[in-house]
């Protein structure tokens, strides 16, 4: 089964997605905060003054300084506080990574930076969330065609997960403020859908032929799968830490012999690598030493390793980073070091708090990294509660009735929730990059409840659970 080449793949994208957007553009269009700068709260400010340094010429750069930048917010009270805080900074931008903000400053070279732009940024993040959940519907009618020849079984999937993905709340909140989650979600949703048609696609031709799997597949696969993946990590730098277990997913859901699958992700890791490595020059270049992932991980792992994080449910506390700033300002070399010295002063000095904190507490990791996890699934209360609970059959039956493919629907929830009780948690951010994969399997999960209400009302099956033994099926 190729997803990509199929009539109901694309009919169901197109469909679903036109009908999410009216929904999602609407709300977003209603918002108080749809022809308004960014939110003076959040990340959104940052990502918005790289944009308008890329927009002015200045490159990549984090210059709170410019009068011209300042001029937007100079006057509103409730920017106050955060100009304060960056007054007078002005440095190489590489601790954000540059996808997002390039995509801004070319809403700006065309718009201008007013309220057209900022309505054109929201109106971008909610196409982005359409597309996603879009995608997320159409995969799930393709892989109950692949179980069942019921067509009420497969769209009543598929309008479950409309359902699910119009009644996010949390998701369409993103679209109101200068974030990446929209067009991450959206990556990983692209990602998800070509990495498991890959796997459809390499269990069906390996099933054929016993013939070399990387070669029936195509370069193409690989190359496309690793292309995605690079811009996942251009659009957010949490998506590194997912690399080793996404290479050891790739590999466990093709067939063929251990070089064959090998070679498989070495393509792919080449790929993400020649896609990044750009970026990850830049800001070697920029600080003057090997730090390919510029500055922001250190810090952020201050925060997520400290003892108000611990107290606050496992989530990531800004007080660590404001500490570290407070507490260098009173050191001499500090004050004499340029701003690029400087940062890598503050970088230094996180990651030694972070080396105390969890020899000194090391008996508390487990617990923290237990509370990292429920925090990252929150909440479990209400729609959210029925929403998770149909995850949860999905994935039981996606683990018994899909092949290679379930690696990755079950792998991806797994490996997220590993790499944040590894590193830190931020009130369940890093989930939202898999709501469309959390979505296909919520659709799933309902299809098999009513197939096993169908079975104990009736006696007898609801929907033939073969394998569809065809490929017309998915024209």
């Amino acid at each position: 089964m190729n997803i990509w080449t199929s009539r109901v793949f694309w009919s169901w994208t197109i469909l679903s997605s036109v009908i999410l957007g009216v929904f999602i553009v609407g709300s977003t269009v209603r918002s108080p905060w749809f022809r308004k700068p960014p939110k003076p709260i959040g990340d959104g400010l940052c990502y918005e003054c790289i944009a308008f340094s890329l927009y002015s010429g200045g490159g990549f750069r984090e210059n709170y300084a410019d009068p011209n930048w300042r001029v937007l917010y100079e006057g509103l009270p409730e920017y106050s506080d955060f100009l304060k805080s960056v007054e007078g900074r002005d440095l190489p931008a590489t601790g954000r990574p540059p996808l997002y903000p390039l995509a801004l400053a070319l809403v700006y070279s065309v718009f201008g930076r007013g309220p057209e732009a900022f309505m054109a940024i929201r109106i971008f993040s909610a196409i982005c969330l359409a597309l996603a959940g879009g995608l997320a519907t159409a995969l799930t009618r393709c892989l109950l065609l692949q179980r069942t020849q019921s067509a009420w079984i497969g769209s009543l999937g598929s309008l479950a997960t409309l359902a699910f993905a119009a009644s996010q709340r949390t998701m369409q909140d993103y679209t109101t403020d200068f974030l990446t989650e929209p067009l991450a979600l959206l990556l990983t949703q692209l990602a998800i859908v070509l990495l498991v048609s890959t796997a459809i696609l390499g269990e069906k031709k390996q099933d054929q032929c016993k013939t070399d799997v990387a070669a029936q597949l195509g370069l193409r696969w690989a190359v496309g799968c690793g292309v995605i993946l690079g811009l996942m990590v251009l659009a957010r730098s949490l998506f590194v830490t997912w690399l080793p277990g996404l290479l050891l997913l790739h590999f466990l859901s093709t067939r063929g012999n251990y070089w064959q699958r090998m070679r498989g992700v070495s393509i792919v890791a080449i790929t993400v690598l020649v896609i990044c490595l750009p970026w990850w020059i830049h800001n070697c270049v920029a600080l003057s030493r090997f730090m390919p992932l510029g500055t922001q991980g250190p810090v952020a792992m201050a925060g997520g390793n400290c003892d108000e994080a611990f107290e606050d449910g496992g989530n990531w506390s800004h007080v660590p980073e404001l500490r570290i700033r407070r507490e260098l300002l009173e050191r001499e070399d500090f004050l004499a070091a340029t701003q690029i010295e400087g940062e890598l002063m503050v970088v230094e000095q996180a990651k030694k708090e972070v080396r105390e904190w969890t020899a000194n507490h090391w008996t508390q990791l487990p617990t923290l990294a237990w509370r990292r996890a429920v925090s990252h699934w929150n909440p479990y209360s209400g729609r959210a509660l029925l929403w998770k609970f149909a995850i949860v059959v999905g994935l039981i039956w996606t683990a018994i009735n899909l092949g290679q493919a379930r690696w990755w629907l079950i792998g991806l929830p797994v490996l997220s929730t590993l790499v944040t009780m590894l590193l830190y948690e931020t009130g369940g951010r890093f989930l939202v990059p898999l709501y469309g994969l959390l979505f296909t399997l919520s659709g799933l999960g309902v299809c098999a409840i009513a197939m096993f209400l169908g079975r104990l009302l009736s006696g007898r099956p609801v929907g033939e659970m073969s394998v569809v033994g065809s490929t017309n099926d998915l024209p």
